[in-house]
Protein backbone atom coordinates (compact mmCIF):
# COMPACT_ATOMS: atom_id res chain seq x y z
CA UNK A 1 0.00 0.00 0.00
CA UNK A 2 1.23 3.34 -1.10
CA UNK A 3 0.93 6.36 1.69
CA UNK A 4 -0.50 9.48 -0.35
CA UNK A 5 1.71 12.56 -0.20
CA UNK A 6 0.06 16.55 -0.58
CA UNK A 7 2.43 19.07 -1.39
CA UNK A 8 1.03 22.55 -0.31
CA UNK A 9 0.96 25.58 -2.87
CA UNK A 10 4.33 27.50 -3.09
CA UNK A 11 4.58 30.78 -1.54
CA UNK A 12 7.47 33.38 -2.15
CA UNK A 13 8.42 35.69 0.46
CA UNK A 14 10.42 38.99 -0.26
CA UNK A 15 12.27 40.47 2.70
CA UNK A 16 11.11 44.12 3.01
CA UNK A 17 14.11 46.19 4.01
CA UNK A 18 12.77 48.41 7.26
CA UNK A 19 13.32 52.58 6.80
CA UNK A 20 16.35 54.11 8.51
CA UNK A 21 16.59 56.70 10.49
CA UNK A 22 16.86 60.08 8.66
CA UNK A 23 20.73 61.41 8.95
CA UNK A 24 22.54 64.68 9.24
CA UNK A 25 19.75 66.79 10.30
CA UNK A 26 20.38 70.17 10.97
CA UNK A 27 18.40 74.11 10.88
CA UNK A 28 18.37 77.53 9.38
CA UNK A 29 16.42 80.18 10.85
CA UNK A 30 15.81 83.76 9.24
CA UNK A 31 16.13 85.75 12.59
CA UNK A 32 12.64 86.21 11.83
CA UNK A 33 9.65 84.16 12.22
CA UNK A 34 11.03 80.49 10.43
CA UNK A 35 13.29 77.44 11.49
CA UNK A 36 13.63 74.99 8.31
CA UNK A 37 14.85 71.74 9.27
CA UNK A 38 16.80 69.88 6.50
CA UNK A 39 17.96 66.55 6.21
CA UNK A 40 19.26 63.41 4.50
CA UNK A 41 17.21 60.86 2.87
CA UNK A 42 16.48 57.62 4.60
CA UNK A 43 17.68 54.14 2.82
CA UNK A 44 15.09 51.56 2.84
CA UNK A 45 11.17 51.96 1.88
CA UNK A 46 8.90 54.28 3.31
CA UNK A 47 6.25 56.55 2.43
CA UNK A 48 7.01 59.78 4.63
CA UNK A 49 8.86 61.21 7.43
CA UNK A 50 7.42 61.86 10.92
CA UNK A 51 8.49 65.18 12.16
CA UNK A 52 8.89 65.43 16.16
CA UNK A 53 8.95 68.40 18.28
CA UNK A 54 9.70 68.28 21.62
CA UNK A 55 9.08 64.41 21.85
CA UNK A 56 6.00 64.83 20.79
CA UNK A 57 4.45 64.35 16.65
CA UNK A 58 4.41 67.73 15.15
CA UNK A 59 4.61 67.00 11.45
CA UNK A 60 4.79 65.02 8.22
CA UNK A 61 5.85 65.28 4.73
CA UNK A 62 6.57 62.84 2.03
CA UNK A 63 9.50 60.66 1.69
CA UNK A 64 10.64 62.91 -1.71
CA UNK A 65 10.85 65.41 0.74
CA UNK A 66 13.64 66.81 2.90
CA UNK A 67 12.99 70.09 4.24
CA UNK A 68 10.73 71.57 6.35
CA UNK A 69 9.98 75.06 7.47
CA UNK A 70 8.76 75.85 11.06
CA UNK A 71 6.83 79.09 11.34
CA UNK A 72 5.04 78.50 14.82
CA UNK A 73 8.33 79.39 16.62
CA UNK A 74 9.33 82.71 18.31
CA UNK A 75 12.04 83.92 19.74
CA UNK A 76 13.93 83.23 23.39
CA UNK A 77 12.84 79.89 23.03
CA UNK A 78 14.42 76.34 22.16
CA UNK A 79 12.93 73.68 20.06
CA UNK A 80 13.68 70.09 20.22
CA UNK A 81 13.55 68.24 16.67
CA UNK A 82 13.86 64.38 15.75
CA UNK A 83 12.68 62.68 12.89
CA UNK A 84 11.96 59.17 11.96
CA UNK A 85 11.17 57.49 8.47
CA UNK A 86 8.01 55.53 8.42
CA UNK A 87 6.23 53.25 6.06
CA UNK A 88 2.83 51.33 5.63
CA UNK A 89 4.36 48.05 5.58
CA UNK A 90 6.72 47.87 8.30
CA UNK A 91 6.33 50.91 10.85
CA UNK A 92 8.46 53.57 11.65
CA UNK A 93 12.25 53.60 11.70
CA UNK A 94 14.38 54.45 14.85
CA UNK A 95 14.67 58.11 15.94
CA UNK A 96 17.07 60.24 14.29
CA UNK A 97 19.58 62.43 16.88
CA UNK A 98 17.84 64.80 18.74
CA UNK A 99 18.72 68.52 17.46
CA UNK A 100 18.22 72.23 19.38
CA UNK A 101 17.13 74.61 17.03
CA UNK A 102 16.31 78.50 18.21
CA UNK A 103 15.71 81.69 16.34
CA UNK A 104 19.07 83.79 16.81
CA UNK A 105 18.63 87.15 17.92
CA UNK A 106 15.71 89.48 15.90
CA UNK A 107 17.11 92.67 14.07
CA UNK A 108 16.05 95.71 16.01
CA UNK A 109 12.41 97.38 15.00
CA UNK A 110 13.23 99.96 12.18
CA UNK A 111 12.87 103.58 13.81
CA UNK A 112 10.36 105.80 13.15
CA UNK A 113 10.21 108.72 11.16
CA UNK A 114 8.85 111.84 12.72
CA UNK A 115 7.24 114.66 11.95
CA UNK A 116 7.22 118.00 14.39
CA UNK A 117 4.91 120.71 15.10
CA UNK A 118 4.69 123.66 17.79
CA UNK A 119 1.39 124.15 19.20
CA UNK A 120 1.61 127.09 21.65
CA UNK A 121 4.57 126.37 23.68
CA UNK A 122 4.55 122.71 22.91
CA UNK A 123 6.64 120.53 20.68
CA UNK A 124 4.25 118.26 19.55
CA UNK A 125 6.10 115.23 18.24
CA UNK A 126 4.15 112.70 15.82
CA UNK A 127 5.00 109.48 13.54
CA UNK A 128 3.57 106.31 11.95
CA UNK A 129 3.39 102.98 13.96
CA UNK A 130 6.72 101.04 13.32
CA UNK A 131 5.66 97.09 12.15
CA UNK A 132 8.54 95.78 11.57
CA UNK A 133 12.63 95.98 11.18
CA UNK A 134 14.83 97.12 9.49
CA UNK A 135 15.59 94.05 7.64
CA UNK A 136 11.46 93.96 7.15
CA UNK A 137 10.69 90.78 9.67
CA UNK A 138 7.14 92.15 11.27
CA UNK A 139 7.25 92.30 15.10
CA UNK A 140 5.03 94.19 17.42
CA UNK A 141 5.98 97.27 18.74
CA UNK A 142 5.56 97.78 22.84
CA UNK A 143 6.37 101.26 23.15
CA UNK A 144 8.11 104.62 21.67
CA UNK A 145 11.02 106.11 23.73
CA UNK A 146 11.78 110.01 22.84
CA UNK A 147 15.04 111.89 23.33
CA UNK A 148 15.69 115.38 23.32
CA UNK A 149 18.58 117.34 23.25
CA UNK A 150 19.39 121.40 22.96
CA UNK A 151 22.04 120.90 20.16
CA UNK A 152 21.55 118.42 16.80
CA UNK A 153 24.90 116.78 17.95
CA UNK A 154 23.83 115.92 21.54
CA UNK A 155 23.77 114.22 24.01
CA UNK A 156 19.82 113.30 23.67
CA UNK A 157 18.14 112.50 27.04
CA UNK A 158 15.66 110.52 27.41
CA UNK A 159 12.11 112.46 28.26
CA UNK A 160 9.40 109.69 28.11
CA UNK A 161 7.46 106.87 26.39
CA UNK A 162 4.02 106.26 25.11
CA UNK A 163 2.33 103.38 23.57
CA UNK A 164 1.03 106.20 20.50
CA UNK A 165 2.21 107.54 17.65
CA UNK A 166 1.68 110.64 19.38
CA UNK A 167 3.82 112.72 22.27
CA UNK A 168 3.74 116.41 23.43
CA UNK A 169 6.92 118.09 24.82
CA UNK A 170 4.39 120.37 26.78
CA UNK A 171 6.35 123.81 27.73
CA UNK A 172 9.77 123.08 26.12
CA UNK A 173 9.51 126.96 23.84
CA UNK A 174 9.48 128.38 27.54
CA UNK A 175 12.63 127.06 28.23
CA UNK A 176 14.59 126.60 25.03
CA UNK A 177 13.31 128.16 21.42
CA UNK A 178 14.97 125.11 19.43
CA UNK A 179 15.31 121.61 20.54
CA UNK A 180 16.09 118.36 19.03
CA UNK A 181 14.14 114.42 19.23
CA UNK A 182 14.73 111.16 18.39
CA UNK A 183 12.54 108.41 18.90
CA UNK A 184 13.57 104.92 19.43
CA UNK A 185 10.81 102.35 18.76
CA UNK A 186 11.37 98.94 20.90
CA UNK A 187 9.73 95.97 21.62
CA UNK A 188 10.91 95.29 25.60
CA UNK A 189 8.28 94.86 27.71
CA UNK A 190 6.12 98.11 29.20
CA UNK A 191 6.62 97.14 33.31
CA UNK A 192 10.51 97.68 32.00
CA UNK A 193 10.50 101.00 30.27
CA UNK A 194 8.32 102.49 33.55
CA UNK A 195 11.35 101.90 35.35
CA UNK A 196 13.33 103.93 32.60
CA UNK A 197 15.19 107.09 34.87
CA UNK A 198 14.50 111.06 33.46
CA UNK A 199 17.50 111.78 31.97
CA UNK A 200 19.56 109.35 31.18
CA UNK A 201 21.54 109.25 27.74
CA UNK A 202 20.58 107.51 25.07
CA UNK A 203 23.58 104.75 25.08
CA UNK A 204 22.43 104.62 29.11
CA UNK A 205 18.86 103.98 28.01
CA UNK A 206 19.89 101.00 25.82
CA UNK A 207 22.74 99.58 28.56
CA UNK A 208 19.67 99.61 31.04
CA UNK A 209 17.18 98.28 28.43
CA UNK A 210 19.90 95.18 27.82
CA UNK A 211 20.65 94.20 31.62
CA UNK A 212 17.15 95.39 33.05
CA UNK A 213 15.39 92.40 32.15
CA UNK A 214 17.90 89.96 33.53
CA UNK A 215 18.69 91.92 36.92
CA UNK A 216 14.16 92.24 37.54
Amino acid sequence: MHGLLALSDTLYAEAVQMPQPPDSLAFTDNHCDRITLTWSYSGGAFSRYRIYRGGSLYASVPSSVTTFADTNVVGGETYPYRLAAMSDTCGESGLSEEIFAALTNSPPPSSPTVVISLVDQDARLTWNHVTASDTGCPLTVTGYLVFYAPTAEGPFYYHGFTTDTTYTHVRVVHYNVGMYYQVLSTTEPLTLLQRLPAEATIEETMRLLREGIRSR
